[in-house]
């Protein structure tokens, strides 16, 4: 069996006779000491960190001995003395680990893997030296250690001498206080990297290590320096006994080793470095090279170099004499065999990859990066950024085509460069190239040379050029045969592009010359203001696109058309289209005439079409054409001002033949000619010459339609339009729309949603939400008929529709009785309808099933409720009017809204609630109240009689001098009991707003339930309630009180009391009091003020604020104060921390900074945790939105404040 299954099974069967043990403290019980004696015997002890107490079991595997790495304490070694055969110590996780005891590590002479422990980062915590003894020196009595993991943050406390046994095997050293580098390969098995910020112990890399290890960890396999400017070098040649250096080094990495010149002072034998595979070094200011050529002798595995930031980096590779230059075949070769990846960014002085002798008269006048001595016959990837190079390439490459034959990847981007061509010689096939990214090159005026070998970039598959302002062409005529298998294409913000693909007009392509297939797929412009075409040619019989899938083109301001006609005929695999901000006139064009007859264009495969901001757009095509749209789901026209989206033919010629039509607004799709099976949002805005989205011959067209959305279109007056005209069938058969979601926003001419018989023609049973608002001219929103097929309508919003009079419309002269029942409506929202009289103006009655939320704001001409009894009796008495001048917007049965949770009204509604004849079971689930612009001096109670089973309160913009009184309540009498009840239930109270509030309640009022309490913006008010009502708040949890000028205390005594007795919040959590300049106390009288949970009090510009309790005050939980934004520890009392810091300065300048405790909000706070029954969102009232403090709201006006009446 494995050592470690053994631990585990005899951990297990350890466990009843273990019960607590601490390394820090005594053995609470027998058992462990001998227990581990026993497990150290059979050679392991694992220690992990998840539990508290020495002795607890992390399910049935595993032994945990955490106080090890929990405790602050000095451990008391007497327990892991007798340890002296174990092999394995592995601390991992045990981060809070300070202090190891001294002589205890020396103890375990068999060990042979040791784990100190360290963050995610690489940091560790460990104090290594105590009492003036160093810890590390105790590493040197571990002669069979093997594998070792240790960070060590302060290279100042490194033992003098060898300290690290010779049998290391494996090893993770971290020395100073660096974090894990970015190109930390994990799995690597000897490891050191190095931060020197402070130390100068010696000058060169290999002599620091040799100072851990006598033979300076001859298997080293990563390296990593950072920030150590003590190095100038990392192998000193000259100091060193030994020629061969770093014989197993595969990855060495350097990161800002500023004073670093060399990585090596002298040559280097044949063996060092053989095996390096990685070079990285960035922030190496001082180096102007990487390796002489000698070196690279020794670099026969060298895969990937990644050179950065180095201000002075001449060269990468440096050749010193030329006899070391390999003669091959007459030709002197420089050859990276096995290098993959190559990435220079941002060496400014950087002028070639590789020098010779540091001669330049043999060079060309302009300088090439790579000279054609260098080959890199298996490289890949190519990076070079920020770099200033005259050219890349020699023009005279013999070998280049075999040297660059499998690059795969190349980016060049931000180089200062008077490169005027990219690829400049017609030498070059680049036959493996699949990848092109070019940006800010700005000299660049082509991409390709006029001459290429045909099997030139016959793989590029992406080509991506960014701001490359003097490109006039992207692909000439030579290059279309020779990118055939391009399948991304990105151009953005090329000022000067004028054309995509050159197809050299006036040469045509001979009559037997087969048509090429290409496999673009992606089309992404944008930002080409002079591009005037993308195809400059119809490719007919030449080139075909029929694989395109996605097109995206934005901010061309010239570009006329989309598509040449033969192109736009074979479409077939197209997917999305996105046209943005572009001059386009038309989609497709047909420049050849070659359209004799009605064309087709078939789109199987689209999903999207997104037309937006397109001022000149007229039609898709502006021949005789059909189009077939079959996967078509999302249609969305914004701005788009000469087009309509749907016309009907007969339609049009109507209009044409009466003079009316403007002949410069055509159709962009004719509905006789097309359909749209599978569409499923439309999205219309800003489209101002449109008049009608729907129209009667396309009801067919949109079989699966779920979405319309039509938003500030200035000319629309109908969105359904179903008038019959005079040769038309006269019996059509209904078709059911599948439309759910039906949104209207900014139409000021709409007169009509549907016109006339639309319930004929259309049925919109499966209608779930209309949304309608700003549309100034509507007076109705359903003809009676749709409104009774509404079986599936969930939620109803109509807001700022200044003409609106009525939901349904009436039909015909019947004045039969209607019913109307809502079987799914859960939301109706009715805000700033001014002119609204009535739901339906005829005899009615209305059913409301699940109605769970109602909102009436800003419609004053309109009841809220009456009885269906008292309807029929006015009618009896008034039958000569039709519509009275005030009707009530629901005439409701005994259960017309049984589920009815969350109501809100104005004032007005909660007299008709409280005066009316209505059953008490009419709101018998009602949760939520909320009242605004009620303008009783009184808040009327007998309204609360009627919700038995009311949680949440709201009072807002209102009168009120007193809210919760008997005065002047009339019908008080006899309901006092049942009302003490409503407001024993009460758990959310919340006041704002009420400038004329004197007391909040009286004092006999009692909460019992009350939880959270918010008082806001009630200018009047100066105390907010009696010690009694204090007494009840026994399960208040969160108590609010903000921007109250008045206010001078927030418990006073009641007349008659005793003072000297408890007040106790006894559930109170968080306490908020914010901008009350007038306050002085919390609490002024001589109570006893116990608050045993409160752990968050937040105290905002109360400048007057004395003290927060006159009496004696009990805080056990609260440790911090937050005053003014920043948290303060209690020092002393409550009481003496606010006088200390409140009154010195409300924002806590910098002078005050350094003598107080205080922390950031996002790092010292505690929060409440909210319940999740009490998270429910407060219902936006229109002009003004609620913004959340600790999980509850507060109003804020959005830009005025609602209009109050006077």
């Amino acid at each position: 069996m494995k050592p470690k299954s053994l631990v585990l099974l005899l951990a297990i069967t350890l466990r009843p006779a273990f019960r607590a043990f601490s390394l820090a403290g005594e053995r609470t019980d027998m058992g462990l000491t001998s227990a581990v004696r026993f497990l150290s015997r059979r050679g392991r002890v694992l220690i992990y960190p998840f539990a508290s107490l020495w002795g607890q079991w992390c399910g049935p595997r595993f032994l945990i001995c955490p106080t090890l790495c929990a405790t602050y304490r000095p451990m008391s070694s007497k327990k892991i003395y007798n340890l002296t055969r174990l092999r394995l110590l592995d601390l991992n996780g045990c981060e809070y680990l300070r202090n190891i005891p001294p002589n205890v590590l020396s103890t375990f002479t068999q060990l042979e893997e040791l784990y100190f422990p360290a963050d995610i980062f690489g940091r560790c915590q460990i104090k290594w030296e105590v009492e003036g003894v160093n810890i590390l020196d105790e590493l040197k009595n571990l002669k069979h250690l093997t594998v070792l993991t240790i960070s060590i943050p302060d290279a100042n406390v490194l033992p003098k001498g060898r300290f690290l046994s010779k049998k290391l095997e494996r090893y993770e050293i971290f020395i100073g206080s660096n974090q894990k580098s970015p190109f930390y390969r994990h799995g690597t098995s000897r490891m050191v990297q190095l931060n020197l910020q402070t130390s100068s112990c010696c000058d060169n890399v290999q002599k620091f290590l040799s100072v851990l290890d006598g033979s300076g960890f001859p298997e080293l396999e990563y390296l990593h320096v950072e920030n150590s400017s003590c190095f100038r070098t990392v192998v000193d040649c000259l100091e060193s006994e030994s020629c061969h250096h770093f014989l197993f080094l595969g990855w060495l990495s350097l990161h800002r080793v500023l004073n670093l010149e060399r990585i090596h002072n002298h040559q280097l034998s044949a063996e060092s470095f053989c095996r390096l595979r990685t070079i990285t070094v960035e922030f190496c200011h001082k180096l102007k090279n990487v390796f002489s050529f000698s070196t690279y002798r020794a670099l026969p595995l060298l895969q990937e170099v990644n050179v950065s930031c180095s201000n002075n980096m001449e060269e990468i590779f440096a050749i010193r004499k030329e006899e070391d230059i390999n003669i091959d075949k007459g030709t002197d070769q420089i050859e990276f065999k096995q290098l993959r990846s190559l990435e220079l960014k941002y060496l400014p002085k950087l002028t070639r990859f590789c020098s010779i002798n540091g001669n330049k008269e043999t060079l060309d006048t302009l300088t090439p990066l790579f000279y054609q001595e260098v080959v890199f016959s298996n490289l890949e990837t190519l990076k070079l950024r920020g770099i200033n190079f005259e050219k890349i390439w020699h023009n005279e490459l013999p070998a280049l085509s075999s040297c660059l034959q499998c690059l795969k990847q190349l980016t060049i981007e931000k180089c200062s460069t008077k490169l005027k061509v990219l690829f400049s010689s017609s030498t070059v096939a680049f036959s493996s190239l699949e990848e092109i990214k070019i940006s800010e090159l700005d000299d660049l005026e082509m991409i390709w040379h006029n001459q290429l070998r045909k099997d030139s970039f016959c793989n590029l598959k992406s080509l991506d050029v960014t701001k490359c302002n003097k490109l006039l062409t992207i692909f000439p005529y030579n290059m279309l045969e020779r990118t055939t298998r391009l399948e991304s294409l990105t151009i953005h913000d090329c000022y000067t592009v004028e054309e995509i693909f050159d197809l050299l007009p006036g040469v045509d392509f001979e009559e037997s010359h087969s048509e090429i297939e290409t496999r673009l797929r992606e089309l992404d412009f944008k930002g080409l203001p002079n591009l005037k075409r993308i195809w400059n040619k119809d490719p007919q019989k030449m080139f075909s696109f029929q694989k395109l899938n996605r097109v995206k083109v934005l901010y061309c301001t010239s570009l006329k058309y989309i598509f040449p006609f033969s192109i736009a005929k074979s479409l077939t695999e197209l997917e999305q289209l996105h046209v943005h901000s572009c001059g386009v006139e038309e989609i497709v064009a047909d420049d050849q005439g070659e359209a004799k007859v009605a064309a087709t264009f078939v789109l199987p495969r689209i999903t999207f079409l997104k037309l937006n901001c397109l001022p000149l757009l007229k039609t898709f095509y502006s021949g005789v054409h059909m189009s077939q749209w079959q996967n078509l789901k999302r249609l969305i026209m914004c701005g788009c001002d000469k087009v309509e989206l749907f016309a009907s033919e007969l339609f049009n010629f109507q209009e044409n033949n009466e003079g009316q039509h403007d002949s410069s607004v055509q159709p962009l799709f004719m509905v006789e000619k097309v359909t749209f099976p599978s569409l499923e949002q439309i999205i219309i805005s800003e489209s101002n010459n449109l008049k009608i989205v729907w129209h009667k011959r396309a009801k067919e067209s949109f079989c699966n339609l779920k979405s319309i959305e039509v938003i500030n279109c200035a000319l629309v007056e109908e969105i359904f339009y179903f008038e019959k005209v005079n040769f038309e069938e006269s019996h059509s058969r209904a078709v059911t729309s599948q439309l759910q979601q039906l949104r209207i926003k900014g139409l000021p001419k709409l007169k009509h949603i549907w016109h006339k018989d639309a319930q004929a023609e259309l049925s919109f049973e499966n209608l779930q939400k209309v949304e309608v608002s700003n549309c100034q001219s509507l007076k109705d929103l359903f003809p009676a008929s749709i409104a009774r097929s509404l079986l599936q309508l969930i939620q109803l919003k109509v807001e700022r529709c200044g003409k609106l009079e009525e939901i349904v419309a009436k039909e015909g002269e019947s004045k039969a009785a209607v019913r109307f029942v809502f079987p799914e409506v859960t939301s109706i929202g009715l805000y700033n309808l001014p002119q609204l009289r009535a739901f339906y103006p005829g005899v009615h009655s209305s059913k409301w099933l699940v109605l769970k939320e109602l909102e009436i704001v800003g419609c004053d001409k309109i009841e809220l409720l009456a009885s269906e009894l008292l309807s029929v009796q006015e009618n009896n008495e008034e039958s000569h009017l039709d519509i009275p001048a005030q009707q009530p917007l629901f005439l409701v049965e005994k259960d017309s809204f049984p589920v009815l949770e969350k109501l809100i009204l104005r004032g007005e509604g909660t007299q008709m609630i409280s005066q009316g004849q209505f059953s008490e079971q009419l709101f018998c689930n009602l949760k939520f109240l909320g009242v605004y612009n009620d303008n009783s001096a009184v808040f009327p109670l007998c309204i609360l009689q009627r919700f038995c089973h009311l949680q949440e309160l709201h009072l807002i913009f209102s009168f009120y001098g007193e809210i919760f009184s008997y005065e002047k309540d009339e019908t008080h009498v006899g309901i006092d009991s049942k009302l003490d009840m409503v407001l024993q239930k009460l758990e959310s109270l919340f006041v704002e707003y009420c400038d004329n509030l004197i007391q909040l309640v009286p004092s006999s009022t009692s909460f019992q339930n009350l939880t959270f309490l918010e008082v806001m913006s009630c200018k009047g008010l100066r105390n907010l309630m009696t010690s009694s009502t204090a007494k009840s708040l026994l399960q208040l949890r969160e108590m609010a009180i903000g921007n109250c000028e008045s206010m001078i205390r927030v418990v006073v005594a009641k007349e008659g009391d005793v003072t000297g007795c408890e007040i106790i919040f006894s559930q109170l959590r968080t306490l908020t009091l914010k901008n009350l300049p007038s306050l002085l106390f919390f609490c002024s009288e001589n109570y006893t003020l116990e608050l045993p949970f409160l752990e968050d009090l937040n105290i905002f510009s109360c400048s007057e604020l004395k003290s927060f309790s006159s009496g004696d005050l009990t805080i056990p939980m609260l440790q911090k104060v937050k005053l003014n934004g920043r948290n303060f520890t209690l020092e002393g009392d409550l009481n003496t921390t606010i006088q200390k810091y409140i009154r010195a300065d409300d924002s806590c300048d910098s002078e005050d900074e350094d003598s107080c405790d205080w922390e950031d909000e996002d790092s010292g706070s505690r929060r409440t945790k909210i319940p999740a029954s009490r998270r429910t969102k407060f219902p936006r009232l229109r002009g003004g939105r609620f913004l959340h403090l600790r999980g509850r709201r507060f109003l804020r006006l959005r830009g005025r404040r609602l209009k109050r009446s006077a």
